[in-house]
């Protein structure tokens, strides 16, 4: 648990109210009204994108907000998947009830799932760098990228990863050839992946890569960066979104509520102690190959911010209805999250 008297320096006004809401909430609601999930099952992945998932767990956030909320009964499990499109999955089998994956991953079960599960976000889950890394001295830029190149993605066609791919080749030949470099895409979890560059065995010569594994792979003098996700979004975006079912979302709305409480709790732990959020992650992500130290370096960035609020969303999943990928248009990022997200400050 969280020690006693830890200040949490620079919080915003945005979680103090959502933890007041789940308070309030919590003393107006009935009996019945309260007849919610007594589990609270949560998938995640590996990687410190999902560190606000290992602060949740370490520090039994979903539990303390619970008690506050008055559902005392409420305990969290939490399972790590590797893959947007696995988590997916899970999701939609039912054998996890909120999860967070990429604005690509989502956007497909989203689209998916419009006549019937109706899958909706709740919220972002921090804004984090993505980075194109390549150990070939030959690629420069997605334009010297050949048929025999391999790209590793966490998940081929089903990952953020490849959505920004797709992004950037749109952006550099036109929409039309948004694809064109599917081909070259193999799906490799990202340590697995860092193994392949730094070992130069031919495997990939392309990495998607995001911190701590791309900070590890840049200390090799023949990798080096081509390219990043500010840069093909214009802007920062969210790594992750947190989403649900509408039947699981409407049949457990202080559920719903406790978890974004939590969450936001998560993220202010983070800003506010760099230093035990290291530690967490070291705990929590034995495969990062990094130490402590680096993590904390990691997490004092200006460009990694933890936050609740959706960014990039908006521009990046009218981009796939532009492109086919998905068939329905949202219009406007909020209508592909549910209403709590209307106080979001988003995009």
């Amino acid at each position: 648990m969280q020690p006693d008297g830890r200040e949490l320096a620079g919080m915003t006004t945005l979680p103090t109210c959502l933890i007041a809401c789940v308070i309030l909430f919590g003393m107006i609601l009935s009996p019945s009204a309260r007849a919610e999930t007594q589990e609270l099952r949560l998938g995640s992945g590996f990687g410190i994108h999902y560190l606000p998932f290992y602060v949740l767990e370490h520090e039994s956030l979903i539990e303390k907000h619970a008690k506050l909320a008055g559902l005392p009964g409420l305990k969290a499990t939490y399972s790590r998947i590797s893959g947007g499109g696995a988590l997916n999955t899970a999701i939609l089998s039912g054998s996890v009830d909120i999860v967070g994956a990429g604005i690509g991953p989502f956007a497909i079960i989203w689209d998916k799932s419009f006549s019937n599960l109706r899958v909706k976000a709740l919220s972002g889950s921090g804004d984090i760098p993505l980075v194109l890394l390549t150990n070939d001295p030959r690629i420069h830029s997605l334009g010297d990228i050949r048929d025999g190149d391999r790209i590793a993605l966490p998940a081929v066609k089903a990952s953020m990863q490849a959505t920004l791919l797709q992004m950037a080749v749109a952006n550099l030949k036109g929409d039309t050839h948004y694809s064109d470099l599917d081909q070259n895409t193999v799906t490799l979890p990202h340590s697995d992946a860092l193994a392949a560059m730094v070992s130069h065995t031919g495997i990939v010569n392309l990495h998607f890569s995001v911190a701590p594994y791309s900070t590890r792979e840049l200390r090799d003098p023949a990798i080096h960066q081509i390219l990043d996700s500010p840069g093909i979004v214009g802007g920062p975006s969210s790594i992750n979104l947190t989403f649900a079912t509408t039947k699981f979302h409407d049949a457990n709305p202080m559920t719903c509520q406790v978890f974004l409480a939590a969450l936001a709790e998560a993220m202010q732990i983070i800003k506010a102690d760099p230093a035990l959020a290291a530690r967490i992650y070291m705990e929590s992500d034995k495969a990062a190959g990094a130490d402590a130290a680096t993590i904390e370096k990691i997490l004092r960035d200006p460009a990694f911010d933890f936050t609740i609020n959706p960014h990039g969303v908006g521009k990046i999943v009218g981009f796939m209805h532009e492109t086919g990928v998905i068939q329905h248009n949202p219009g406007n990022w909020r209508n592909l999250f549910f209403d709590e997200a209307t106080g979001l400050d988003g995009n």
